[in-house]
C-alpha cells in the first residue's frame, strides 16, 4: 500500500466510523438517507477512499 500511515485494518475501521457517524446523523434526524449526494461528510468519504484506492493501484 502506498500510504504507509494507514494499514488495511485502519482503513476498514475508518470506513466503519464514517458509516457509524452517518447512521447516527440519520437516526437523529439531522439528515436523510437519500440526501447523501450533497452531504459534505459523504463527499469527504468519497474523496478519501477514492484517493486511497488510487494509491493502491499505483503499487
Amino acid at each position: 500500500m502506498a500510504n504507509e500511515m494507514l494499514t488495511p485494518d485502519d482503513i476498514s475501521q475508518f470506513r466503519a466510523l464514517f458509516s457509524k457517524y452517518c447512521r447516527g446523523e440519520i437516526n437523529a434526524n439531522h439528515c436523510e438517507a437519500d440526501s447523501c449526494e450533497y452531504c459534505p461528510v459523504n463527499r469527504a468519504y468519497e474523496e478519501i477512499f477514492d484517493s486511497l484506492e488510487d494509491n493502491d493501484e499505483e503499487d
